[in-house]
């Protein structure tokens, strides 16, 4: 494990939308001292089986797919040059969508 200075942080927590919908999880933002961005998600409880694909949108914007397996979906993207790093800024509201339909959303908060 390596530490960093972190210089710039969001946070967001996901909460169910989407009646009878279970999906927790959260995401986080980070820029460091060293010049390098990153980019998480982890997601739980999507009620959708394997190989199912659910839909990341920032703000109305869609940003990434990711796939579902054991009802968990993640993804850990980091770099130095922000290259292929969403760029998040605090009160953007992140939804994870299936289809059309809203499971869950949360809120990019600074830490």
């Amino acid at each position: 494990m390596r530490f960093r200075s972190v210089l710039q942080e969001f946070e967001a927590h996901f909460h169910p939308v989407e009646p009878g919908s279970n999906v927790r999880g959260k995401s986080e933002w980070k820029y460091y001292g060293d010049g390098t961005y990153r980019f998480k998600i982890s997601l739980r409880d999507i009620p959708l089986p394997d190989n199912s694909e659910i839909d990341l949108w920032r703000d109305g914007h869609w940003m990434l797919r990711l796939p579902v397996k054991n009802n968990r979906a993640k993804v850990d993207l980091e770099n130095d040059s922000a290259s292929g790093i969403p760029v998040i800024k605090a009160g953007q509201v992140l939804q994870v969508k299936y289809a059309e339909t809203v499971l869950a959303e949360g809120r990019y908060n600074a830490e």
